[in-house]
């Protein structure tokens, strides 16, 4: 990034910082020397293509979207969090992720969202389906589109309160 900035220079381009960007930039190594700044988007709050590059494990996601399961049928539980919510994001190339985050249910059961429609999640279920109409917590392989995507966020602390909060950027843009 310093070679590309000298030759700006040298071309007679204004001076610019340098600036590199990513969450798995800002875990998996120093800040390169010479950078200006580093813009890590989720880093606060993490997300599964975090744990599935090896960056974190899941006891550092801060993030999940709670959803309702609205049916069950032979194949899939649906849940009430389609794209509009999770993203349709896999997460980048090389971590074979194969759906769009885990939910998990109050017993400790992982369900795999497995397809989505813009309104509706499908989740495999194996042996242990969940209720229609229990909640089920999801981890999203992508915290910054959840966020993007949400008006407000609950604030969970460790003594169990909660609350609730704005999001403050919300459909703004610079």
């Amino acid at each position: 990034m310093r070679d590309l900035q000298r030759r700006l220079l040298d071309a007679d381009f204004a001076p610019c910082p340098v600036s590199v960007g990513s969450t798995p930039t800002a875990l998996a190594a120093p800040v390169a020397a010479g950078s200006d700044e580093i813009r890590p988007g989720n880093y606060a709050l993490l997300d599964l293509t975090a744990c599935r590059l090896g960056l974190c494990d899941a006891d550092a996601l801060a993030l999940t979207v709670v959803t309702r399961v609205v049916a069950v049928n032979p194949y899939y539980a649906v849940i009430d969090a389609g794209s509009k919510m999770l993203s349709s994001d896999k997460g980048p190339h090389g971590t074979n992720a194969s759906g769009f985050g885990i939910a998990v249910d109050e017993h400790g059961h992982h369900y795999e969202v497995q397809k989505l429609s813009e309104e509706h999640g499908f989740l495999t279920y194996g042996e242990h389906a969940p209720a229609v109409g229990a909640l089920l917590r999801i981890f999203p392989n992508h915290s910054c589109a959840v966020v993007a995507q949400s008006d407000r966020f609950v604030l969970r602390q460790a003594d169990g309160s909660a609350e609730l909060h704005d999001i403050q950027g919300r459909g703004r843009f610079i």
